[in-house]
């Protein structure tokens, strides 16, 4: 077959339209009989095709694995767009992170379309399964959860539209879920119900932990990654400078998500004294075990000073809960109670954004704005009073 010659070419569609491809040679050793080209059509003009063809060659040149995109799944491309990511010089959090997307949620799932064939509608109608009973043991996912999995496939497809592998971006034109409903509704429990949890888990291992979450809506990183270095017992604070979470499914300590999260929070008496009352049977624990004792300095830990495995803890607090006649919550859970708790008493949105480490007071009122109902009749009986 006569090798075409390399470059931008213009054709006409059965239904009459003008539209553009390119020819790229993928191999040049025509003497060994290792001649390969690729043939790439349907772009709209030109320009389009013509830029194409040089993110194709640049690919080329670089050393960088060209794909064969008209053949190549979307499952295996992002397999390989994984695996180059690190060069990117993206942190070993958030690629940890989109390694548990691609494994939990996409790839269970997700049929295997051809990349190029990829559409907005398959993209929804994973949405949907996920939605549905994609979580474990066939439970439905929140739509936060279902939003993420939507920004690795949207990210992942931008870097293969960016490429030419690809023309357009699927994920950019497919209907994600609204969280709208899910923001108002996070599952939080009343004073009784957050009373009763923490008198019935006063004799359990974890109960300093939960107390500490409960009373200052700590994040389970940050629980997990605090050290006695940042307790300040004589000030009755806790200082968040260090989170534990899980990379490749070992805890790994790592900063803050973000600058605002790096805080100090106080603590009310009877938490201050349940810390430090924990932090008395830690060190006799510690005085038991002698030189095997984990150099971790961690407030909440194993029976030998390890930190605890983040996956661990909520799956011992869910199995806690469900053992108990209120409503049913995560660890995560907690930190909801604590906001809306604090807000429904009428502290200050500041504060309560500043305690909870977000990035702003608009967001916590974005997010936990339907707990305060009666602000705004209040705010309309204090302008009129204003009048009198």
């Amino acid at each position: 077959m006569p090798r075409k010659q390399p470059g931008v070419f213009k054709y006409t569609t059965k239904a009459g339209h003008t539209r553009w491809g390119y020819i790229i040679d993928l191999h040049t050793d025509y003497a060994q009989g290792n001649r390969r080209q690729r043939r790439k059509r349907g772009f709209a003009t030109q320009a389009d095709a013509a830029d194409a063809l040089a993110k194709a060659r640049n690919t080329i040149a670089t050393g960088s694995d060209y794909f064969d995109a008209e053949r190549m799944t979307f499952l295996t491309y992002l397999d390989h767009w994984i695996d180059t990511l690190p060069a990117t010089g993206i942190k070993e959090r958030t690629l940890s992170d989109y390694r548990n997307e691609i494994r939990r949620y996409i790839r269970p799932h997700m049929t295997d379309v051809r990349l190029q064939k990829l559409s907005p509608l398959h993209l929804e109608a994973l949405y949907r399964t996920l939605t549905e009973r994609g979580g474990q043991h066939g439970r439905p996912l929140g739509p936060h959860t279902v939003i993420r999995v939507h920004r690795v496939i949207r990210k992942a497809l931008g870097d293969a539209e960016r490429k030419g592998l690809i023309i357009g971006n699927p994920a950019r034109l497919a209907q994600k879920p609204s969280t709208a409903q899910d923001d108002n509704e996070k599952p939080a429990w009343t004073p009784t119900e957050l009373r009763h949890f923490l008198d019935a888990a006063a004799t359990h291992e974890h109960f300093a932990l939960y107390r500490l979450a409960a009373l200052t809506g700590m994040r389970r990183a940050e629980l997990l990654g605090l050290t006695w270095d940042n307790v300040n017992h004589i000030n009755q604070t806790v200082r968040v400078i260090e989170t534990l979470i899980t990379i490749d499914g070992k805890p790994t300590t790592v900063p803050p998500k973000s600058r605002r999260s790096r805080r100090v929070i106080d603590l009310d008496d009877e938490t201050a004294t349940i810390l430090k009352h924990h932090h008395t049977h830690q060190f006799q624990q510690r005085e038991l075990v002698g030189n095997a004792w984990h150099p971790g300095n961690y407030v909440f830990t194993g029976p030998t000073g390890q930190p605890h495995h983040p996956d661990n803890i909520s799956r011992t607090f869910t199995d806690f809960v469900r053992t108990l006649p209120i409503t049913y919550i995560t660890l995560h859970g907690l930190r909801h109670t604590h906001a809306t708790q604090l807000l429904a008493a009428g502290v200050n949105p500041r504060v309560v954004s500043e305690r909870l480490g977000h990035a702003n007071v608009a967001f916590t009122l974005q997010v936990y704005g339907h707990v305060l109902p009666g602000q705004q009749r209040q705010a309309a009986e204090a302008a009129a009073g204003l009048l009198e």
